[in-house]
């Protein structure tokens, strides 16, 4: 039962994001009110067990600010219910090759962008 719980939460987030081939992509949103863009690398769980998604974020704007393009300083960990208006994005995949928290950001993850190793990152 909590699987299906849990797989019902990430459906308003996991929707509009899919691309044909059936993954998560880039993704255009609001976020705290401020526009972003990002690719979502991991989906689930902080140690609070409160929605997050682990992004990284390559445009739009930011309260910190954005590092350049590849920076690690770009990764994000956002709560789900803070996020709205969200849009799928034609584009590249983008990344960078360390993530700064995930361990804080998700602990229990549902989805995760390593279990597709067929991504092109940028």
């Amino acid at each position: 039962m909590e699987v299906l719980a849990r797989r019902d939460s990430w459906r308003l987030f996991i929707a509009p994001s899919m691309q044909p081939s059936g993954i998560v992509g880039p993704i255009a949103a609001l976020y705290k009110e401020l526009p972003r863009l990002f690719c979502p690398h991991r989906l689930g769980r902080n140690s609070k067990g409160q929605l997050r998604v682990l992004c990284y974020q390559y445009g739009g704007e930011s309260e910190s600010g954005l590092g350049p393009p590849g920076s690690s300083d770009n990764w994000r960990c956002i709560s789900l219910d803070k996020l709205s208006a969200i849009e799928p994005l034609e584009g590249p995949w983008r990344t960078a090759p360390n993530h700064s928290r995930p361990a804080s950001c998700i602990v229990d993850p549902d989805i995760d962008e390593e279990d597709y190793p067929e991504r092109d990152p940028q």
